[in-house]
Formats: C-alpha cells, sequence, structure tokens
C-alpha cells in the first residue's frame, strides 16, 4: 500500500560526506530501488520540526532519486522531482537530460525535444551538454519523420486555415553564384535565421530537420523549394504558414546580393519581397536586417531588450561561418565524424563561436545516444558520465589524443577534474527557501517496484 506525504519543505543547505553518494550508486545499478531511495535520503537528512520536514539541499541526491523513480517507470514522481530540482539549479544538466527521458518515457516527445532543445544554455563543462545534444537529434530525426509520414497520408485533407498563423519555415538559400564554394551557405544562412525567429516568443518556427525529410521524402532539391507552384503544398506537410524562401549571389569581388520572400500558405496576400546588396562581410548583418523585416511582417514587437539580444552575431569570420555550414551539411548526410571535423575547424578559427561550439561531441556519446530503447540509452550513456563519492558528475571514457582538438584537449581535462559540476545558483551557500511540494516527491513507503524493462538493441 502506497503511502504519501505532502511536504512544506524548509530547505537548509548543506553538504554531504565525500563517500555518501556510492552506496546509492551501488544499489541503482544492482536495481534495489528501496534501498536506493533510502540511500539518498540519507544524504538529504531528512528531519522533522515544528510540523516541517528540513532536509540538506543537495540537487545530486534529489536528482539521483529521480532517476530511480525513472528507472522504475514512474514517471510522473521522476517528472515532479526533476522539476524541482531545475527550479533551483536551471543550468544542471543531468536533470535536464533525465526529465527529457521522462517525457519520452511518458510517450510526449514534443515535450522532451522542448527540455532538450534547452541544452545551449548549459556550461560547456557540463558532461551531460553533448549527451542531451546526441538524443535530441535523434528523437528529433524520429518525431518529425512521423510527424511528416502522417501528413503525407492525409495529404488530401489539409486546409491552410488549420495552420498556426505565427508559424514560419526558413527554407535552404539558393545560391546563384558560379563558384560551388559558397554552397555551405545555403543551409547557413538559413539556420541563422531559424535560430534568430526560435529566440522569439509567439512564433512558431519548423526545425531544419523536418525541412531536410521533406526533401528526403519528395526528392526535392534546393531550388525545388522556392518553386513558387509548390509553396502551399509544403506549407501544408511542414505545417507552416509562413513559408521564407531566397538566394544570394557572390561574385569575384566579394560583393553579396540577397533576395528572399515571404510567402503564405493561403496566397491570401502578394508575397513579401526583399532585397539586401553589399559587402559579403555585411552578411552576419545584413542576416539581421532579414530576420528584424520578417518579425515585422509577422505583426511581432519587440521590446528594446529582444531586439538588442536579436542583433548579436555568432561570429563575424567568414570561414569559421563555412566551416560551420559545411559542419550542417555534413550532420544531414549522417556523415558525424566529417561534421565534426568541420565543427573544430570552425572553432580553430573563431574560439568565440559558440554555435559550432555546442556541436561539439565524442563519437561515443553519439552512438550511446542513438537508440530507440531509453534503457539501452540509459545503460550506454550511465557507462560514460559517472558521479563522483561526491555525487558530481565526470565523463569516464577517455579518447584518443587524435580525436581531440586543441580546445576539446582542455574540455575534457576540466571533465577528468570535475569541473562538470557548474553550481550555477550556489546550492552549497547558506539560505533558506520554504516551497510546497506535491505528494509523490518522498514517498515514505513503496509499493513493489515492476519489473526493469530488458535492454535490448
Amino acid at each position: 500500500m502506497k503511502q504519501w506525504i505532502s511536504l512544506a519543505l524548509l530547505i537548509f543547505v548543506g553538504c554531504a560526506g565525500s563517500s555518501a553518494y556510492k552506496p546509492a550508486e551501488r544499489h541503482l545499478e544492482r536495481q534495489e530501488y528501496t534501498q536506493a531511495l533510502r540511500a539518498y535520503l540519507r544524504v538529504l537528512d531528512p528531519r522533522i520540526r515544528d510540523g516541517k520536514r528540513y532536509i540538506n539541499y543537495e540537487k545530486e541526491a534529489v536528482t539521483g532519486m529521480g532517476i530511480v523513480y525513472w528507472r522504475m517507470q514512474r514517471f510522473e514522481t521522476a517528472e515532479r522531482i526533476f522539476q524541482t530540482v531545475l527550479e533551483k539549479d536551471p543550468f544542471f544538466g543531468q536533470a535536464h537530460y533525465y526529465l527529457g527521458m521522462t517525457y519520452e518515457g511518458m510517450g510526449e516527445d514534443r515535450k522532451a525535444i522542448d527540455i532538450y532543445s534547452a541544452y545551449l544554455e548549459l556550461p560547456r563543462t557540463d558532461p551531460y551538454k553533448t549527451v542531451i545534444l546526441g538524443r535530441l537529434d535523434w528523437l528529433k530525426r524520429i518525431t518529425y519523420n512521423r510527424e511528416l509520414q502522417k501528413a503525407f497520408q492525409d495529404e488530401s485533407q489539409l486546409r491552410t486555415d488549420q495552420l498556426d498563423k505565427q508559424s514560419v519555415a526558413v527554407m535552404y538559400f539558393t545560391n546563384l553564384s558560379q563558384d560551388a564554394y559558397w554552397d555551405p551557405i545555403q543551409k547557413g544562412l538559413a539556420d541563422l535565421i531559424t535560430r534568430d525567429l526560435k529566440t522569439i516568443e509567439g512564433i512558431t518556427v519548423i526545425d531544419r530537420y523536418k525541412i531536410n525529410m521533406l526533401m528526403a521524402e519528395r526528392n526535392l532539391t534546393i531550388a525545388d523549394l522556392a518553386n513558387e507552384n509548390l509553396i502551399s503544398q509544403h506549407a501544408k506537410l511542414l505545417d507552416a504558414y509562413h513559408i521564407v524562401t531566397g538566394s544570394l549571389m557572390i561574385s569575384r569581388d566579394m560583393r553579396m546580393t540577397l533576395d528572399a520572400t515571404v510567402f503564405k500558405a493561403d496566397a491570401s496576400v502578394f508575397p513579401q519581397r526583399m532585397d539586401f546588396s553589399g559587402s559579403l562581410s555585411r552578411l552576419f548583418k545584413i542576416e539581421k536586417e532579414l530576420v528584424l523585416r520578417i518579425i515585422d511582417h509577422l505583426g511581432v514587437t519587440l521590446d528594446i531588450n529582444q531586439r538588442q539580444r536579436l542583433l548579436e552575431v555568432p561570429t563575424e569570420n567568414m570561414e569559421a561561418f563555412l566551416s560551420y555550414s559545411r559542419g550542417l551539411g555534413a550532420l544531414d548526410q549522417n556523415d558525424f565524424e566529417r561534421a565534426q571535423q568541420h565543427f573544430r575547424n570552425a572553432i580553430a578559427l573563431d574560439s568565440g563561436f559558440d554555435w559550432a561550439d555546442s556541436y561539439l561531441m565524442l563519437p561515443e556519446v553519439w552512438t550511446a545516444t542513438q537508440n530507440r530503447n531509453l534503457v539501452r540509452v540509459d545503460h550506454e550513456v550511465t557507462r560514460l558520465v559517472r558521479t563522483t563519492s561526491k555525487g558530481r558528475v565526470r565523463m569516464v571514457y577517455k579518447p584518443p589524443p587524435e580525436l581531440l582538438s586543441t580546445w576539446n584537449r582542455l574540455q575534457w581535462m576540466s571533465f577528468g577534474q570535475n569541473a562538470g559540476y557548474i553550481p550555477g545558483n550556489d546550492t552549497r551557500e547558506a539560505f533558506q527557501e520554504s516551497f510546497e511540494v506535491g505528494p509523490g516527491l518522498f514517498p515514505v513507503l513503496l509499493s513493489q517496484p515492476p519489473a526493469p524493462v530488458p535492454a535490448s538493441d
């Protein structure tokens, strides 16, 4: 029989003993879930005073309890626990990862994608950042493919009046130059625009993964994406009311002409056409001008802070941007190794290019996350990312030096030294905070846990 307590927690933050986490880890590995929960509770040191329960808040221990519930397939309880951790420590990668895995277990793939997509905000030294990227890539491919297949089946019944009026898909730009050297910008420029639009609340932006799948299923070229006769069809299949297409031409003297058009799926108004020209070195500023005009066309008003954030450029190094764009193309071809080479080269050319940095990943991490079976993914990721005796996460796998760029070597050193533990809002500092926790966070008695799901390929 389950007995639950609704707890009003007054948290005093402390520090667990250096070896306090090891018993919980051992019980978890042996699938001794009740013992694992009790071991984590000992770390939290629960005690009652004045009708309230006090604990020494340790985000690693609370997250560990959530992992126990996740492995018991008690996803609703796991969800509440991980959400509690992220409310206090929004940049703790392990809680982000397992909350996403929880939504996957609940069949809420779209929620999982939203959670995983926040990986960009995590510290670069958090080992779970690359784990989340790998899982996000796999889940996007599966989810968008499923959605597109359903759209193909229901294509005759799809209507433009059912589309979200604030949704937009940015198609790849056509390179009209005579030099194929600039072809990577076709995807790179669309990625710049897509990323910028995604930062604006109220606008729904279609992911490039979905555009890739549409191209593959219908055997479309980049030029086909801009075919005005196909715009309405593309819009309904992609579930986007607005379609942005464009082209660019770069001359030998490094001058650039960029044309863009915003179509509406129902052709209720004439397409909005925009032309830009100037030196190629102004590409990143021109892209911002284009984005602002698209936002204005959608009827969205930006405040000063939103506008300032939007005007920040990820890089001003054209060669670094080209390498990044080549990396995107390689990823789309499922060529992980070549993509990583391009992203590392982009970082070498511009060490501050965070977008390229966000794609850096070791092949073992990538492989571990590319599986439909959640139990298998959890098992493989656990082999790569371990906790220390103090509960701090670190990467275990040691790659051969030739696989690592200079930046990656420095990152790996930080992993090995447990620098992956980034407190954010420092939970080790003494403070008091009262908040109500719903039923199910800390059960007094556990019912018999369900049998573990067998791992399979």
